[in-house]
């Protein structure tokens, strides 16, 4: 009876070693997986955070790339007419002076005479 108490005793401790043993395993395997699981997850903050940064910078910074070709043609079209009403403004001017300098010297030319 003891022999056969001390024969399951010695079966448990193994059975308990070889326990122990798969237990320790699986910690590590866990913690190589922790590890591995880890850095993909810094990896993907790291790409959301540059992709978020990217389309930021797209869309406060739309080069002639990314606009649309109708909006540009728009925006210079909207250039071209003010330029144009400016240049029509300074002709008026220019015209105005031009009229003043001519009485100017019609009436030097008068008090000359």
């Amino acid at each position: 009876l003891k022999e056969t108490l001390k024969q399951q005793t010695r079966t448990a401790t193994r059975e308990l070693d070889e326990w122990d043993a798969k237990i320790a395993a699986k910690k590590r395997e866990l913690l190589a997986m922790t590890r591995e699981n880890t850095s993909a997850l810094t990896t993907v903050t790291d790409l959301t955070s540059t992709k978020r940064n990217l389309e930021a910078s797209v869309i406060v910074g739309k080069t002639a790339l990314w606009q649309d070709p109708l909006d540009a043609r728009r925006a210079a079209l909207a250039e071209r007419d003010k330029l144009v009403s400016t240049i029509n403004e300074r002709s008026g001017v220019l015209e105005s002076l031009r009229g003043r300098i001519m009485a100017l010297r019609r009436k030097d030319a008068s008090v000359n005479v």
